[in-house]
């Protein structure tokens, strides 16, 4: 069984930490983001799903993270990564 590389675990890290951060910016402050990046259009219905999105990649890759074996994680981290 193949272990997860440290270049991998890195890059899942910055992945993880990525998704937690525009997780929350959709999810829980979407109005003050909008108005921080100058956004010409604001669905709130939309910018909500699209934080709970970023939030479960950010679930996935952490699940992905605590196995050890590449085999185990192979459908998360696909889906994750092609997201």
């Amino acid at each position: 069984m193949a272990e997860l590389s440290k270049f991998f675990k890195i890059v899942l890290v910055i992945d993880i930490i990525a998704a937690f951060i525009y997780g929350i910016l959709y999810l829980f402050i979407p109005g003050r983001y909008a108005v921080l990046i100058f956004s010409p259009y604001f669905s709130l219905h939309f910018w909500h799903l699209w934080g709970l999105t970023c939030l479960i990649l950010g679930i996935m890759g952490m699940v992905g993270f605590m196995r050890i074996e590449w085999t185990a994680i192979k459908i998360f981290m696909e889906f994750v990564m092609m997201w």
